[in-house]
């Protein structure tokens, strides 16, 4: 069996890196020429994820800006965290029907 669906988690306030993180998302932070979110994008590739699910959350529309603006091999899906109780349970349903169809 090949697995060709991911998820990078990417919705984390970045606490230990902060004050990097204050007016940066962690997964943005550049590590040489490429930031963490697309060196885990290009590995993903590589090894032939074909469907990409990114759970964000904080300064979210910085990612969404980013993904944005690269032209991607794979098919992409956002997935918002709120803080908000019922919305919450309404995104973990989601994330639980997406992580299904990852693990099916």
């Amino acid at each position: 069996m090949k697995i060709n669906k991911a998820m990078i988690l990417a919705a984390g306030l970045g606490t230990r890196m902060q004050p990097l993180t204050l007016k940066t998302p962690k997964p943005l932070i550049k590590i040489g020429s490429y930031n963490l979110l697309e060196r885990s994008i290009n590995l993903l590739i590589e090894h032939g994820i074909k469907e990409l699910v990114i759970n964000v959350h904080h300064l979210a529309d910085q990612i969404e800006n980013f993904i944005k603006k690269k032209i991607l091999k794979l098919k992409l899906l956002y997935l918002m965290k709120e803080l908000n109780y019922s919305i919450l349970v309404e995104e973990f349903s989601k994330v639980q029907k997406v992580l299904m169809m990852i693990l099916l």
